[in-house]
């Protein structure tokens, strides 16, 4: 069974081997995904994907205020390069961050990220696969920590989002 006590584990997770074909595309879209244990949608190790017009709501119930990917609304592990696109979807309540974005480089555009337990959204990377995400018109909101959260080698474009009410203890967004 897929379900325990806090809900279902997680609403969608691809994960590939190391030694798979991983110029595969992903199109996850109209999805609405509503408490789960674990991540809302999680993806692992994928180049080419497209995340649309989904709706996540109380993911991440397992573990509440940790910054841990596992518990994210939504988590791209986008591994070796490819592109992103993360568009229009709402992502509410989850046990970290809304989005939980490794590696990554693409359009995040109109998403809706509040409520989360421990931040909206974090881009992680290294210096061979820094993330380079354009962050366009999205609503990062009531968020406990932080709004945007940039960590290591990620060098983000941020333009015209709405990024407010999110906690006062943050030097970040």
């Amino acid at each position: 069974s897929n379900y325990s006590n806090y809900g279902f584990y997680e609403g969608i997770n691809i994960s590939q081997d190391y030694g798979s074909n991983l110029s595969a595309t992903f199109i996850i879209t109209g999805n609405t995904i509503d408490k789960t244990r674990d991540a809302g949608i999680r993806i692992r190790r994928s180049k080419n994907i497209t995340i649309k017009n989904n709706n996540i709501n109380d993911a991440g119930r397992s573990n509440r205020g940790y910054e841990w990917d596992n518990v994210s609304g939504i988590y791209v592990d986008q591994y070796n390069g490819g592109t992103l696109q993360l568009v229009n979807n709402v992502v509410d309540s989850s046990g970290s961050y809304g989005l939980y974005l490794e590696y990554t480089t693409g359009v995040v555009d109109s998403n809706t990220v509040t409520n989360n337990f421990y931040g909206g959204i974090k881009l992680y990377g290294t210096f061979n696969y820094p993330s380079l995400d354009s962050l366009r018109r999205n609503n990062i909101t009531n968020n406990y920590r932080y709004g945007i959260y940039n960590s290591e080698y990620s060098r983000p474009f941020v333009q015209y989002n709405d990024i407010h009410s999110n906690s006062s203890n943050s030097s970040y967004y």
